[in-house]
């Protein structure tokens, strides 16, 4: 769980900042001018992790720049691998374990609790907060009050009705799989007489038989389905803020391509997610959603040409690919 009161970003977790300075550090420059065709396979990531935390310490309690080092931690705390050759196993773009992977969710959390520190009304630190709580965490209750105060403090941040989008959409997972718990036939066992031929008895037998949901049940669940319906709706409602919030920039045309994928137009979320492509290509939230939707549609060549490009923006492949 999350620590309660985040140490700032120039104490908490020690190794952390340590490896960001020897890992990530100027001797790096010696390194290229000896050999400039090397990279080291996780420098994409470092260098830039670098740069934000630079950044954030230049400037202490600048709430921006310490969401800035939690998103991109957030990101990327989850290490992308592929399986290239048909029976090879599978290779990751950078070394992680799981406890690296769950420390740098929590460094990412700790950054946001120090922005809203410095800042309590600071809309990106609510949403980033509210998006940990609910993916890492699991805590949709704190992470629904945590998106409602992103979308009050900034009525026009993207990130706010996403997050608050996707705590709505999981109100409504769950209730419908409630409801469909409730409605499912539910196991029972008995106890059954064994007799030969002759009438005489063998053996009891154990035997498991099924008995339908109950008309309270059922009430249950056509209740949960009604809600769930509530909720569903409040997510589009938030969708359509966000698309909204994102009219006339250049993201805009991503969010038109995320609506009909919701909607299951695959085609037309392709065509948007090229034209958002094309406006904003060092963006790899908008390439690996572009290689998914191809992926969706069949074209398997095409979106691992995608799923490629993608990930060169995040990782250093070229060894994984060797």
């Amino acid at each position: 769980k999350p620590a309660n009161k985040p140490p700032s970003i120039t104490a908490c977790a020690p190794a952390a900042i340590a490896s960001f300075e020897t890992v990530t550090t100027p001797p790096r420059v010696p390194r290229r001018k000896t050999d400039a065709r090397r990279r080291r396979w996780d420098e994409t990531y470092q260098d830039r992790l670098f740069e934000l935390v630079s950044a954030a310490r230049s400037q202490p309690g600048n709430a921006d720049r310490l969401a800035d080092v939690g998103e991109f931690l957030r990101d990327n705390h989850r290490v992308i691998g592929l399986q290239v050759a048909p029976n090879g196993s599978k290779r990751f773009f950078r070394r992680q374990t799981e406890e690296t992977a769950r420390h740098e969710i929590e460094l990412a959390y700790a950054m946001a609790e120090e922005g809203l520190q410095a800042n309590p009304k600071h809309a990106r630190s609510w949403a980033l907060k509210s998006a940990i709580l609910l993916h890492t965490y699991g805590r949709l209750t704190e992470a629904e009050r945590s998106a409602e105060y992103a979308t009050q403090f900034d009525p026009k941040l993207i990130a706010g009705h996403m997050a608050l989008s996707d705590c709505y959409k999981e109100y409504a997972a769950r209730l419908r799989e409630r409801a469909a718990a409730l409605r499912a036939p539910k196991p029972e066992t008995r106890t059954v007489r064994v007799e030969d031929s002759n009438g005489r008895f063998v053996r009891t037998d154990t035997e498991t038989y099924y008995v339908p949901a109950s008309p309270a049940e059922l009430a249950m669940a056509a209740e949960c389905d009604r809600q769930a319906a509530a909720f569903e709706q409040k997510e589009q409602v938030c969708l359509d803020n966000a698309l909204a919030a994102a009219k006339g920039t250049r993201e805009e045309p991503f969010y038109q391509a995320l609506l009909l994928f919701l909607k299951k137009d695959y085609q037309g979320a392709r065509e948007w997610l090229e034209r958002a492509v094309a406006q904003n290509p060092d963006d790899p939230v908008m390439r690996h959603r572009l290689a998914s939707v191809l992926e969706t549609l069949g074209l398997k060549d095409e979106s691992t040409e995608e799923f490629a490009r993608a990930v060169n923006l995040q990782q250093t492949t070229c060894e994984v690919w060797l």
